[in-house]
């Protein structure tokens, strides 16, 4: 895993750093060391990334909670 920038296009796949719970309309728990997709970054709020998990749910995640995986991409 490397902290550099994550690549903004579809299908890019991330590392979840820590455990995050729901907590608005819209976003999606995920859990530490969880692996997801990259659908879409959000146009209007950088801070927010919307993901695909591996059950195929989606939702908005925080930025800061996941990294590029070098080990998928």
């Amino acid at each position: 895993m490397d902290s550099e920038p994550i690549v903004h296009h579809p299908n890019t796949r991330l590392r979840v750093m820590e455990n995050y719970q729901r907590q608005f309309v819209g976003d999606i728990s995920v859990l530490e060391s969880e692996v997801v997709t990259l659908v879409n970054k959000t146009q209007s709020d950088n801070d927010w990334r919307f993901i695909r998990r591996g059950d195929g749910r989606q939702g908005y995640i925080p930025k800061q909670i996941v990294l590029l995986d070098r080990n998928f991409n």
